[in-house]
């Protein structure tokens, strides 16, 4: 097997040098959320204060650039409008692919252990610093349980992000179902993960809590 001269893929016989030969992958534990545990007073904290400091403000954003276009949307929780966010304008949506094919020029080529870190720091970030709020974000924007939540938003998202470092393989548009956030998170990560640029359009009724795992990731 050779190597792709056009999307720099990485040859099977070739990952005993790779970080992912190394690195040992376990399943991210499954809180219960029992009333009166520590980590249910952490939610419900963190669900009231969501509640309380909404609407929130998605942009479009590309490069680091955060943009607006035309009339406001809403991702709509019952009577009361959790996030105000944009659709794209057909130019918008051009610079984005633009930006992307300009970016692949050095993300391709950056190695793959280097892109692995990234995503490995962020499934230390949705299993620790972000849990709460890419749960309560689930649990408000999408209409999950507590426990689908934690199973989809943290659990499965952080052992995407984990499992997809120990995988192998252009240009990737990332349009994930409204109903899991982890898989959002994944079909936008795993594809940069092998070297390959991706334009990420959430669903309009999961665009809050796909936004986190951006703004994790871009952390």
């Amino acid at each position: 097997m050779r190597s792709c001269s056009v999307c720099r893929c990485v040859p099977k016989w070739q990952y005993q040098k790779l970080l992912s030969r190394l690195f040992q992958v376990t399943n991210e534990p499954v809180l219960l959320h029992k009333p009166g545990s520590t980590e249910r007073q952490k939610l419900d904290s963190t669900l009231d204060t969501m509640i309380i400091n909404g609407p929130y403000h998605v942009p479009i954003c590309i490069d680091s650039n955060e943009l607006s276009s035309g009339q406001p949307r809403r991702q709509i929780l019952h009577s009361k409008t959790l996030v105000n966010f944009y659709h794209a304008s057909g130019e918008q949506i051009k610079s984005a692919i633009e930006s992307c094919l300009i970016a692949r020029k050095t993300w391709s080529r950056t190695s793959f252990d280097e892109r692995a870190k990234i995503f490995l720091k962020a499934a230390d970030l949705v299993s620790d610093k972000y849990r709460m709020e890419l749960l309560a974000s689930t649990i408000l924007g999408q209409a999950k349980t507590i426990f689908q939540a934690e199973i989809d938003a943290a659990a499965e998202l952080a052992d995407f992000l984990r499992f997809n470092v120990k995988f192998a393989s252009g240009f990737w548009a990332a349009i994930p179902p409204f109903n899991f956030t982890a898989i959002a998170g994944n079909l936008a990560s795993a594809p940069a993960l092998m070297g390959n640029v991706v334009i990420w359009k959430p669903a309009d009724t999961s665009i809050y809590s796909n936004y986190l795992v951006y703004r994790l990731e871009v952390h």
